[in-house]
């Protein structure tokens, strides 16, 4: 597998053998960092983190890891640009293009969508990352199924899975997850149902992905989905725009 100089913002970005590759790499560099043993095999590299929304709750872990590889990764947000002087998020993407080894990225609605990733990756030199988009999450996709694969094997020892939509706590969330989610699954043969209430149906681009699957449906009733699974996850997300639900549940 080679990966230096690609861009990864979906995970159509990879081949099936290529993903499996990535999760066993992974799951070897977890293994030799818990018998301490050096890794260093981005020594000397430095990452930018773009998050002008400031959604990445999966900074710390991420950062923290390009530093047990020896790298360093800055994480920017809206506040770092100088709009004052009429400095644009294009034009501190350029900057740092020129300054560093990679860069990372999330963009939801409020900030460009999924749309401005896209527009980044055409005009930048270094690999672009995507962190969270409105369509797509893939590293934390990644790091689900790897999780799987260690808790039940290779495969993930899953024949069906259930993602089923539930209430959210303090806000809801883009359908990212549970885009990328279903996509390594039913890439990885598992048959998939989700769940959810007709206002939070996930999209046209959802249904396709199932469609050209093979192996999954959407559904209204939760015991629907529910039935035969060996596998469930729980997620919320919200259409574009936020319709469907005034306040978060309590």
């Amino acid at each position: 597998m080679y990966m230096k100089g690609r861009d990864l913002l979906t995970l159509s970005d990879l081949t099936d053998a290529e993903m499996t590759e990535l999760i066993a790499f992974a799951r070897e560099l977890k293994s030799r960092f818990l018998a301490g043993e050096p890794m260093e095999f981005l020594q000397g590299t430095h990452l930018f983190v773009h998050d002008p929304g400031g959604v990445l709750g999966s900074w710390d872990p991420f950062g923290l890891a390009v530093s047990q590889l020896g790298g360093r990764a800055h994480r920017l947000g809206a506040e770092e640009l100088r709009e004052s002087w009429g400095e644009t998020w294009m034009d501190r993407l350029q900057i740092l293009d020129e300054t560093g080894h990679g860069l990372a990225m999330a963009s939801l609605g409020e900030s460009g969508g999924h749309g401005r990733l896209d527009e980044a990756a055409s005009q930048l030199r270094q690999p672009l990352l995507n962190m969270m988009s409105d369509l797509a999450a893939p590293f934390q996709a990644l790091a689900s199924f790897m999780t799987l694969q260690e808790r039940r094997g290779e495969k993930g020892s899953a024949s069906r899975a259930a993602l089923v939509w539930a209430p959210p706590g303090q806000s809801l969330r883009p359908p990212s997850l549970p885009f990328s989610l279903s996509e390594i699954l039913l890439r990885s043969g598992v048959e998939l149902r989700v769940a959810c209430p007709a206002e939070f149906h996930p999209g046209l681009e959802f249904t396709e992905l199932l469609a050209e699957a093979g192996g999954g449906e959407i559904v209204e009733d939760p015991g629907e989905a529910l039935d035969g699974a060996d596998l469930v996850y729980a997620l919320n997300w919200s259409l574009e725009g936020g319709e469907g639900l005034s306040e978060p549940a309590r």
